[in-house]
């Protein structure tokens, strides 16, 4: 236990100090919690997160992590075996026991077969600034295109939240602005997933496989 590293990860630049991470925890929390790196080397990673009064202690808890790269998916899992609590801000202190990174190939960007209102919050933006909603354009399992009337800057972190057309599965991630255009007066931005859990990535996958089949 404790004697993985998190040097592939580093030397992608998956895991860079402010950034923000989605996870899940073993403990029931009632669904994932929002992170920000505080320090990292590659046998130990620090995370700050918000509690609520329903949160209980995370220490001996195994945190989960998906991360998204343009050609694989990483799946991290981590112990935490410190907590220290300023209410209401943690900061978890973990080791990594395990990681698995499964490489894919690019898959291509397809339409949705239904409209896809993609509501989204700005990292670190002001409290005016931070909301807003885009419309999806195109998408595989790891990039979304989307066209929207508010304000993305290339290079900033994005939490994306939607609901797969015609079902009742949510999905919310973690994602990066990589590209950002104008048609018509309109900003098109590609998102690139960068945090999201397993099983939601799985229902992203299910979709885009589903409507891939239709064309």
């Amino acid at each position: 236990m404790g004697n993985l590293s998190l040097r592939p990860l580093l030397e992608a630049g998956k895991l860079r100090v402010g950034e923000k991470l989605l996870f899940s925890s073993s403990k029931s929390i009632g669904g994932q919690m929002e992170g920000t790196i505080q320090h990292v080397k590659p046998n130990y990673l620090i995370l700050a997160c918000t509690r609520t009064d329903k949160t209980p202690t995370l220490i001996g808890s195994i945190a989960m992590i998906q991360l998204q790269a343009e050609n694989y998916t990483a799946q991290l899992e981590l112990e935490v075996i410190q907590e220290q609590t300023v209410w209401p801000i943690s900061l978890l202190g973990m080791l990594p026991i395990s990681l698995k990174m499964n490489y894919k190939k690019d898959l291509p960007l397809i339409k949705p077969d239904y409209i896809i209102n993609i509501p989204y919050k700005r990292m670190g933006a002001k409290p005016n600034e931070e909301k807003g909603e885009g419309v999806v354009l195109e998408f595989s399992p790891q990039t979304f295109v989307i066209g929207t009337d508010g304000y993305l800057a290339k290079g900033e972190f994005v939490k994306i939240s939607f609901v797969v057309p015609k079902t009742k599965k949510e999905v919310s991630a973690m994602s990066k602005v990589v590209e950002k255009n104008f048609e018509n007066g309109t900003a098109v931005v590609t998102l690139q997933i960068t945090a999201i859990d397993e099983q939601q990535a799985k229902h992203i996958q299910e979709y885009y496989d589903k409507v891939g089949s239709k064309s």
